[in-house]
């Protein structure tokens, strides 16, 4: 008997044991039926924010919402780039789960369901605003929302820079007001807030005081923060029970490892988000937490608060965990492979630590070292202090089983090259390594000024500057000569310069490299110039077996068809190309069209 009573209060105790306690001081299903607002801030700093310590601040509104609700400070995305951080956040799934490692691509087949589905499931209108090419309903992340709004298009002039395939804040908010109004008032809605304007080029509407970097960029989070509190005025949301849920997908290192923007490496300049909750009723209003958080906790979370079930995932619910010592997040960096045929780098991120694989790895202390520069890694790694060894072992916990970025390019579905030309325009390169074996990879850190040579040649040559961004280039090549991203861009400078010979060896060199339809399309138009029909008639059946769609494959044959004395042959190629290409070569097809001679007409 005496056995039986000890027996039971061991088990009564066990049931008493805590585990850590929840990050936010919540409960579950308190949030049941509120509408949701997700705003998701491009390219925006935690330390940017009033709220998280700047002076002067440039965010008021954002800073009123942080006082009214729960602030992360310790919050992180799994990767720097636009595209796979936002698909972490609506999924709560990793890059490797998800299968979205980099803009730009992606899995149609496979899509995992998201923080949408699901509200849509339980009868909400759903809705969302974006307002970047790079999260086109064509990489993955529409499905769910009845309203996806990604219309945007061409190019708008400020701040001296002609933005291309974006749109400013001031319309994400008139856009994301217009849908709130159209929809049925008798169903809760769950809508997504898409924010730009922080990305390079920083180029803000009204700028007072110095004309730096620093001053531009926080110029353009103040332009975001003003359409934010005009969005947060609107009576669909001061009306109603409103769960709001802000995040950065990623912030911007601003010069700081030798990194001007973001996506090369995984440091916590452009890691650590902003992370903001405000729960209907003033529930948690105040509460700051320092636990360790991240993107792929928000689906998790939200599905908590509104008193759903939990589902599979690769986050934490925030309201009944937290994430022990020793636990910590993945991330990845795929730009340096993707953009310059360097290394991609992988990291665990724990609550006060971080360690890089990379081909030089390293370990940073982040409670006695924030800024992350002092790579502990070397003395650390075999000694009696295991915490690197540790770091480095859970990081292999985490990737295990899951195919490295290399392995993944291989069997990724990639956009269509249309979509791959505007994200160029919007800094994302796309010339990295094909087949070559990751450990004879480049480290990034060793390649910081190919890449500042990189960025500088991109700037002239969009401003009409061909000759100074060849100089550039042609040192960028000196440090790369198989580097076809920066290849790509010699041939650009060569031929605005009226090199013709050069740009054609530039080209044959891209070629020897990895076959594509960009650059045999380019060739094939030299050897038009030279009248060598049949020969550029060789080189577009090679590019028509890449593929088949490119529109510049119809603007050289109309060409051809010119000069040799067919204007309505030629006419037919250049409608051809507007047709089934008009992303990228509509505006070239019309001005072909306009210059034939006024006696050409349609057959």
């Amino acid at each position: 008997m005496k056995r039986a009573a000890f027996a039971a209060l061991i088990v009564l105790l066990a049931g008493c044991e805590r585990g850590p306690a929840p990050l936010v001081d919540v409960a579950p299903g308190s949030a049941r039926g509120a509408n949701v607002l997700l705003i998701t801030l491009d390219t925006v700093r935690a330390d940017h924010l009033g709220c998280y310590g700047r002076t002067p601040s440039v965010t008021p509104n954002l800073d009123r919402l942080c006082a009214q609700g729960v602030r992360f400070d310790n919050a992180v995305t799994p990767a720097p780039i636009t595209l796979p951080a936002h698909a972490t956040l609506l999924t709560g799934l990793t890059p490797p789960h998800h299968g979205l490692r980099y803009n730009a691509t992606f899995a149609a087949d496979k899509a995992p369901a998201t923080l949408a589905d699901d509200l849509r499931g339980q009868g909400y209108y759903t809705a969302a605003v974006v307002a970047s090419f790079v999260l086109d309903r064509r990489f993955g992340l529409a499905h769910g929302f009845e309203d996806y709004d990604d219309q945007v298009v061409g190019k708008t002039a400020r701040g001296g820079y002609v933005l291309r395939n974006e749109r400013d804040a001031d319309v994400v908010t008139d856009t994301a007001l217009a849908l709130l109004a159209k929809r049925d008032p008798r169903k809760p809605f769950f809508l997504w807030a898409h924010y730009y304007d922080a990305h390079a080029p920083y180029a803000p509407r009204d700028l007072s005081g110095p004309d730096d970097m620093h001053a531009r960029y926080a110029a353009e989070i103040a332009q975001v923060d003003a359409a934010i509190g005009r969005l947060l005025a609107a009576g669909a949301l001061t009306s109603g029970r409103t769960l709001i849920v802000v995040a950065a997908d990623h912030g911007e290192a601003l010069g700081e490892h030798g990194e001007r923007t973001h996506g090369l490496f995984l440091y916590d300049a452009t890691t650590r988000v902003p992370l903001l909750l405000r729960l209907p009723d003033g529930q948690g209003a105040g509460q700051t937490v320092t636990g360790l958080a991240g993107l792929v906790d928000v689906r998790a979370s939200v599905r908590s608060l509104l008193g759903l079930d939990a589902i599979p995932g690769d986050g934490i619910d925030w309201l009944r965990a937290s994430r022990a010592n020793g636990e910590g997040i993945y991330q990845e960096a795929s730009l340096p492979y993707f953009d310059y045929g360097f290394a991609p780098l992988y990291a665990w991120r724990g609550a006060t630590e971080r360690f890089v694989e990379a081909p030089a790895p390293e370990f940073y202390d982040l409670a006695a070292d924030p800024h992350e520069r002092d790579d502990r890694y070397a003395a650390l790694a075999g000694s009696a202090d295991t915490r690197a060894d540790r770091a480095r072992q859970r990081l292999d916990a985490l990737r295990l089983n899951v195919p490295t970025i290399p392995a993944a390019a291989a069997t990724m579905q990639n956009a269509d090259p249309a979509a791959t030309a505007r994200l160029r325009s919007l800094g994302y390169l796309g010339g990295g390594a094909t087949g070559v074996p990751e450990g004879e990879l480049a480290d990034p850190k060793s390649q910081t000024r190919l890449v500042e040579l990189h960025q500088d040649a991109v700037i002239l040559l969009d401003s009409g500057r061909p000759q100074p961004a060849l100089a550039l280039l042609e040192q960028a090549r000196a440090q790369s000569p198989r580097n076809e991203g920066v290849l790509r861009l010699v041939s650009r400078a060569q031929l605005a310069l009226g090199k013709i010979d050069d740009a054609e060896a530039t080209l044959k060199a891209i070629l020897a490299i990895r076959p594509n339809a960009d650059s045999l399309v380019l060739l094939a138009q030299i050897v038009v110039l030279r009248q060598h029909f049949a020969d550029a008639e060789a080189l577009l059946a090679q590019a028509e077996a890449l593929e088949p769609k490119h529109g510049g494959i119809a603007v050289a044959r109309g060409d051809i068809a010119l000069r040799q004395g067919d204007p309505e042959g030629a006419r037919a190629q250049y409608r051809q190309a507007e047709s089934i290409d008009p992303a990228r070569v509509g505006d070239i097809a019309r001005q072909r069209m306009a210059a034939l001679p006024a006696g050409a007409t349609d057959k």
